[in-house]
């Protein structure tokens, strides 16, 4: 979850007179390499939740693998 702060340090940053721009940058490239990387893995968990089939089987399962990811 820390991750997922540091856009709005990012935001507080890029509005500061002595930013460094190769910095905010890479900042900013290193945040949507993880988005993407988590956003991948959800899909990935996703199908794998509905592949498994146990929605169907069981009565009391719960179908939410995006709220079990985080």
């Amino acid at each position: 979850m820390e991750k997922l702060e540091v856009k709005n340090y990012i935001d507080q940053y890029s509005r500061t007179t002595t930013k460094i721009s190769t910095l905010l940058e890479m900042a900013k490239f290193d945040f949507d390499m993880l988005q993407s990387s988590y956003q991948i893995e959800l899909g990935e968990i996703t199908r794998w939740w509905k592949e498994l089939g146990l929605i169907e089987s069981l009565e009391f399962g719960r179908d939410r693998p995006e709220e079990f990811f985080l």
